[in-house]
């Protein structure tokens, strides 16, 4: 939001993935308390996968810019396709655990900050807030590669080629 104070913004975008300063935590927490999901704080583990989603989200977001997307435009394994995010570099994040994982999707998110473009975080959220090696984070990757091979279809079935 416009009114989101600008130094918890700053703390969440120099967040250090997977070991938060006590600044960046309160300035999750705050956010969590805004969206009514302050139950997310209890579980410390939890709270450390809520903290990495919105990191990455700050780091997308800004004055004027808003890192979420609500629709099928905003798939995220269709914004990867259309914005050249490389199958491997999809590969190896959808491989990859722990701090490997968390280092890449901050990656991710600073290359699509670059392409100025916004993702459906809540499609991403089952990566980053689940068991990574269970049922929600494996739908989660599968769609993932669906939606970025579907793309590629159709881009190779109109005739257009990525950047």
């Amino acid at each position: 939001a416009e009114d989101y104070p600008t130094g918890d913004r700053a703390a969440l975008r120099r967040m250090e993935p997977g070991a938060p300063t006590p600044r960046a935590e309160m300035a999750a927490i705050r956010l969590l308390l805004s969206a009514d999901a302050d139950r997310e704080v209890e579980n410390a583990k939890r709270f450390r996968r809520w903290c990495l989603l919105i990191h990455c989200m700050a780091l997308m977001s800004g004055p004027d810019r808003r890192p979420h997307g609500f629709d099928d435009q905003h798939a995220p394994g269709r914004v990867m396709r259309e914005t050249s995010y490389s199958e491997m570099r999809l590969l190896r994040l959808l491989e990859a655990r722990g701090r490997t994982f968390d280092l890449l999707l901050s990656r991710l998110a600073r290359f699509l900050d670059n392409k100025n473009v916004a993702i459906n975080w809540a499609q991403m959220a089952p990566l980053v807030l689940s068991d990574p090696e269970g049922e929600w984070a494996e739908r989660a990757r599968l769609e993932l590669m669906r939606q970025f091979l579907s793309t590629e279809k159709k881009e190779n079935e109109n005739g257009q080629k990525p950047d």
